[in-house]
């Protein structure tokens, strides 16, 4: 029998593979309790819910429909795994108001999730390269020390 470690890095897993990559939606159903939330950085602050969930992942998806995250690491400890993550793709669609750019944007991160007892996921608490990103959509100015 797995370990609730590999059980919950399992699900992070198919988090990434079919929510994430693929954009199923329907698999948020079967990983997070409806009343998931995430926590996150200037962007995506606070979502709470699991239909808020899925209609975030199909915005992104429609933004950067070849949007691809890899989970290049992964640690796991009782209720929770940290991933360090990295992610690329094509703004092809509107993305927090900034209108279709076809340049390409990457970002890497690192989450922490926090599972209940059954093994689904209640919770995120998410840091990545935001300004990174909106540097590569030509939004925002690179910024250069000295």
């Amino acid at each position: 029998m797995a370990s609730v470690e590999e059980r919950n890095k399992a699900s992070i897993v198919r988090f990434y593979d079919e929510i994430i990559n693929q954009g199923n939606v329907a698999v948020v159903d079967e990983l997070m309790e409806p009343n998931f939330v995430h926590y996150g950085e200037t962007l995506f602050p606070r979502i709470e819910g699991s239909e808020a969930i899925k209609a975030g992942v199909l915005g992104v998806k429609n933004a950067y429909p070849d949007g691809h995250t890899v989970v290049e690491d992964m640690v796991a400890e009782g209720d929770t795994v940290v991933c360090l993550l990295s992610w690329r793709g094509t703004h092809r669609g509107p993305f927090m108001g900034i209108p279709p750019t076809g340049r390409v944007s990457t970002w890497r991160g690192i989450s922490t999730y926090r599972f209940n007892a059954e093994g689904r996921i209640i919770e995120r608490w998410a840091n990545m390269d935001v300004i990174g990103q909106l540097q590569d959509l030509g939004v925002v100015p690179e910024i250069r020390l000295g």
